[in-house]
């Protein structure tokens, strides 16, 4: 989390304590699934978790 992006993602703003705990949440899911062997969930998971990554990070713009 010292990397350059990181540090931009924090500076514009998508680094925020709320973002971050629906970001960890997510992450749990994903990897719930993955344990559990649901391999579909586990994908729509990822999906899902991407796309809003993707939705948050290109409104910074």
């Amino acid at each position: 989390m010292k990397q350059p992006l990181w540090n931009r993602l924090r500076d514009d703003g998508i680094y925020d304590a709320e973002r971050i705990q629906l970001y960890v949440a997510e992450h749990r899911l994903i990897y719930e699934a993955i344990v559990s062997g649901d391999e579909e969930c586990a994908a729509r998971y990822v999906e899902g978790h991407l796309k809003r990554v993707r939705r948050d990070i290109t409104s910074l713009d």
